[in-house]
């Protein structure tokens, strides 16, 4: 499978490029391949399936200007899967964050049918909420099949070795990222879009992970 990761300026992005097993991933540079008379951006061919970073900071660094930040989580993110859907890309894998859960009591057993709750105050989670609804929309419509994976936080480099408790109970390595992402883009899916919450296995996890467990074959193995 030939995967498009987007966009080309996030660390995790570059990270799962060397990772996903058994794909050609590619970065997107998209973002330059603008027609000059309609402004629209032009279709990435050849791509079976597209994964879009759209957690909160993505890969920006230092301060950012809230309207931008909206800006590349919203229109960005909207013109990269219309012209993805364009040109034949089947499914869409999108990052989002389980921090958009966050606000609910610690003992209340959240899944994934539970409303998300993203505070206005923070406008790149706000984006990351948007971006998920933009990508559920282009499932809605039938332009191409959703996995939005809320994955956990906070995120940390490595293994699962390198958890510990004082990242609390909502966490997830890397290497759980890129193995749930690997899973993501060839999981056998009925509908048209689907949510999966995506942390490690802790002892004590804040998330329920059965529908990634049913449908991706995720977490192996044990707690950390």
């Amino acid at each position: 499978m030939r995967v498009l990761l987007s966009p080309t300026d996030s660390d995790l992005a570059r990270s799962l490029r060397d990772r996903l097993t058994g794909h050609e991933a590619v970065l997107d540079a998209g973002h330059a391949r603008i027609d000059g008379e309609s402004g629209a951006r032009t279709a990435p061919a050849g791509f079976d399936a597209v994964v879009v970073d759209g957690l909160p900071g993505g890969g920006a660094s230092g301060p950012v200007d809230p309207l931008a930040a909206l800006d590349r989580a919203t229109r960005l993110t909207y013109d990269l899967l219309r012209a993805a859907a364009e040109s034949g890309v089947s499914r869409c894998v999108y990052l989002s964050s389980l921090r958009l859960l966050a606000d609910y009591p610690d003992h209340y057993t959240v899944t994934e049918g539970w409303r998300t709750l993203p505070p206005s105050g923070d406008p790149a989670l706000l984006g990351c909420h948007l971006g998920e609804l933009i990508a559920r929309e282009f499932a809605r419509e039938r332009r191409m099949q959703v996995l939005a994976l809320r994955l956990g936080y906070p995120m940390v480099p490595g293994s699962r070795d390198a958890l510990n408790g004082a990242h609390g109970g909502a966490a997830i390595c890397t290497d759980d990222v890129a193995a749930a992402v690997d899973a993501a883009l060839t999981a056998p899916v009925s509908r048209s879009c689907t949510v999966v919450h995506v942390q490690s296995p802790l002892p004590h996890p804040r998330y329920l992970m059965g529908v990634a467990k049913e449908l991706l074959g995720y977490p192996e193995g044990g707690p950390a």
